[in-house]
């Protein structure tokens, strides 16, 4: 008999092929005989049909099959209903998303930098910000360069009040290098300029004495047209020292005929902040009076170290139902006073 896989000679019916692979005698006791002679150990049938059942060994019952039972013939399972939610029940809570955490390095970043700005704006406010100044009783000695720009703002009225126009611009005050009678005086210049374009300008001619530093004024600038006028007998319009009980004042006669008169007096001292700084000023309240207009009343905080007032206030009454209102803020100067 041969080989059905490789055809080689077999020594019997029951007996295996050499060559190929070992097989089990399917005709043994514990099987049913006439279905199958011979099959492979791997289970592939080798001679024979049909379904055996394979025993273990002489006597050894059949295997049982190792598959589920089938569930053909019984009826489908049941559905399963749906669970029912109680109408009572509280309802949970929405789930909120869990804070991003901030990292360590990032915090001790923020903490530092709040620190170091603390630190700067106590710095500036200690050290870094200009202190008000001193009240000093000592004019300043002028020189031609000394200048100072004022914030103007104010009102002129006209017809008894019935119209008002309103005054914007800048008030300066500047030392120039003059000559008055072939003498060397300083020219106080001063400058009204407002925004519509309207520009007024005079000059008074002046000395200072090195050792009380008094302004001494030799004329001005306000004749006719612009011409010069002379003072007859040269008086001191601003005092060399200040102090709480000074009182001054000037009576002038200039050889066109014009007069004028100033009186001063001081109301204690004040501090007054300016965009230019912050001063610690006399408090200074004048009348003056001219031939030619009408008077005038004023508040001037006067620094004798800056050279001139921090702030002012003046009410001008004129002819012809005319009134003129300002108030200067000294906005910059090239005087260093810190």
């Amino acid at each position: 008999m041969r080989c059905p896989q490789c055809g080689s000679e077999m020594g019997g019916q029951n007996a295996g092929c050499q060559r190929c692979q070992p097989t089990l005698n399917l005709n043994a006791p514990g099987v049913r005989a006439g279905t199958v002679q011979r099959v492979a150990l791997t289970g592939e049938v080798v001679e024979g049909e049909g379904e055996p059942t394979i025993g273990m060994a002489p006597g050894v019952p059949p295997l049982p099959t190792m598959g589920m039972p089938s569930n053909a013939g019984l009826p489908p399972m049941p559905t399963m209903p749906p669970p029912i939610r109680n109408p009572y029940a509280k309802p949970e809570p929405p789930t909120r998303a869990r804070p991003k955490e901030i990292s360590t390095p990032i915090v001790v970043s923020v903490v530092l930098g709040l620190i170091a700005l603390v630190g700067c704006v106590g710095w500036y406010f200690a050290y870094g910000r200009p202190k008000p100044t001193l009240l000093t009783t000592q004019l300043r000695k002028y020189r031609p360069g000394d200048k100072w720009v004022y914030r103007m703002t104010g009102k002129m009225k006209m017809a008894n009040g019935m119209l008002t126009i309103p005054l914007r611009g800048t008030y300066t005050i500047a030392i120039e290098q003059e000559t008055f009678g072939d003498k060397p005086v300083l020219g106080f210049v001063n400058t009204l300029a407002t925004e519509n374009g309207l520009e007024i300008e005079d000059k008074a001619f002046c000395t200072q004495d090195p050792v009380s530093g008094v302004v001494t004024e030799l004329g001005d600038s306000n004749g006719a047209e612009g011409a010069a006028r002379k003072v007859m007998a040269p008086q001191g319009v601003m005092p060399g020292t200040w102090n709480a009980a000074l009182k001054g004042g000037y009576d002038l006669t200039f050889d066109s005929g014009d007069t004028e008169q100033e009186r001063m007096t001081i109301d204690g001292s004040e501090v007054v902040a300016t965009p230019a700084g912050t001063f610690t000023t006399w408090k200074a309240n004048v009348t003056s009076q001219d031939s030619r207009n009408g008077p005038i009343t004023a508040i001037r905080w006067v620094s004798p170290q800056l050279g001139s007032y921090a702030k002012s206030e003046m009410t001008v009454s004129g002819g012809h139902d005319i009134s003129l209102q300002l108030v200067l803020t000294l906005k910059s100067t090239t005087v260093k006073v810190w």
